[in-house]
């Protein structure tokens, strides 16, 4: 029997037309996330909502104990479906799916009993921040982690882009209950959203299989994934280092303030993480079918080009509403705006992170730690420079990651400078 039929595998069937579909609904999803954080930021003090905020940060902790399996099915999946061997491709998802159900289980489940302990001893507060930090964890382990990174194909951005929508809208209905409940419902809210992600992502997931255990695959996934993850880290870890300093530093207030900054990066991310999310496994699927991997980049530049100028765009025209739009809807976040502004051009930048799936494809870790090792040392040892001489103030955060882009966009363009002679159309 082939493992097509022994895992009962369902698999559902131009690039650039994609990645516009995808941007779009991001932008809308985004649009409607954001104007759902104004809304909650008006209902709430900075400190009420830095508190949430500082429970959050702990599930960015806890998800590290996946060992780097997203990280390696991300990059063979869409691999072996462009070899044609989806024995192994469906093989190794089963796998997957087994090791990410066993975490998240597992983490929710102590999540869970913490919760419970708190609200025996009669701590609301802590009992309902450590109940929504571990279904995040579970939503980050299992749905995110793995059920989401089995949209590999057009037709399935497809879907992916409607869960954006669908999700989009469910985080702004949901805003009733923040205005009814304050830091409770703001839990709630949490809590509804991630079920109806969870149930959507599930029910459209594009490549159906059973949980499988198999120790020599679950091995190759850990030798092929935890060095693609522990180099990612470096760079994944940031946003979550960078809370943790602003807690560390200013307390939950300045968490709180910050949130409007993280509103304008997330909006800003928008066309890069569709970008990303569609050329990434395009172009591990042209690798995989043997195409070189100068003409795989050159796939980008058109793309690519567009992203940039459009975001481009957007810098001057955000630079000068926000001052007017924050001081008239959110006085209470009037501090936050410098860094909300600095924030514009982070994003912009951002874009160029792109170009670093191409140390995935060809399995260069080395090369990717020195890119990301190289970007975060420029960004703390910027931060903290900021710091000694201006004091510490929001802004010092978003200016110190500007550098440290532009660091890993020029070693990355000279990484494939080195590799790939693109006049010549030679090899990698």
């Amino acid at each position: 029997m082939s493992l097509k039929k022994r895992f009962k595998v369902k698999k559902l069937d131009s690039t650039n037309l994609m990645i516009l579909f995808l941007s779009f609904s991001n932008l809308i999803a985004n649009a409607l996330n954001i104007i759902s954080g104004l809304f909650v930021a008006r209902w709430l003090l900075p400190n009420e909502l830095g508190t949430f905020s500082s429970f959050t940060i702990f599930t960015g902790y806890i998800i590290l104990v996946q060992l780097g399996i997203p990280s390696a099915i991300s990059r063979e999946l869409p691999f072996y479906l462009g070899t044609n061997d989806k024995d192994h491709a469906y093989k190794l998802t089963a796998v997957s799916q087994f090791w990410q159900k066993l975490l998240s289980l597992g983490v929710l489940i102590i999540g869970i009993i913490i919760s419970l302990v708190y609200l025996y001893l009669g701590d609301y507060l802590y009992a309902s921040g450590i109940a929504v930090v571990s279904l995040m964890a579970w939503q980050a382990l299992y749905v995110t982690k793995y059920l989401k990174i089995l949209y590999r194909t057009n037709k399935d951005f497809n879907k992916l882009s409607w869960i954006k929508l669908i999700n989009g809208v469910s985080a702004f209905a949901t805003i009733i209950l923040v205005w009814q409940f304050g830091f409770y419902g703001l839990c709630l809210r949490a809590v509804i959203n991630i079920l109806i992600d969870f149930v959507v992502t599930y029910y459209w997931r594009p490549i159906k299989v059973k949980a499988y255990w198999d120790k020599i695959s679950f091995i190759s996934l850990i030798k092929l994934g935890l060095p693609m993850y522990g180099v990612a880290s470096v760079y994944g870890l940031w946003p979550l280092i960078q809370r943790t300093l602003i807690l560390t530093m200013g307390g939950s207030t300045a968490l709180g303030l910050f949130a409007i900054a993280t509103m304008v990066e997330a909006g800003m991310k928008t066309v890069s993480s569709s970008l990303s999310s569609v050329m990434y496994p395009t172009m591990t699927t042209q690798w995989g079918k043997g195409l070189k991997l100068n003409q795989i980049m050159k796939k980008l530049k058109k793309p690519f080009g567009l992203s940039f100028i459009l975001l481009a765009a957007v810098i001057p025209v955000g630079w000068w509403l926000l001052p007017f739009f924050i001081e008239l809807l959110l006085p209470n976040y009037i501090e936050g705006i410098v860094a909300a502004q600095w924030m514009l051009l982070v994003g912009l930048l951002s874009l160029t992170n792109v170009f670093s799936n191409v140390y995935n494809i060809v399995k260069d870790q080395k090369n990717r730690l020195i890119c990301y090792l190289s970007g975060f040392t420029v960004w703390i040892v910027s931060v903290f420079g900021l710091k000694l001489v201006n004091g510490f103030k929001l802004e010092i955060f978003p200016q110190a990651m500007i550098p440290a882009l532009i660091i890993m966009a020029l070693l990355n363009f000279l990484y494939i400078n080195k590799k790939w002679d693109f006049n010549n159309n030679i090899n990698d």
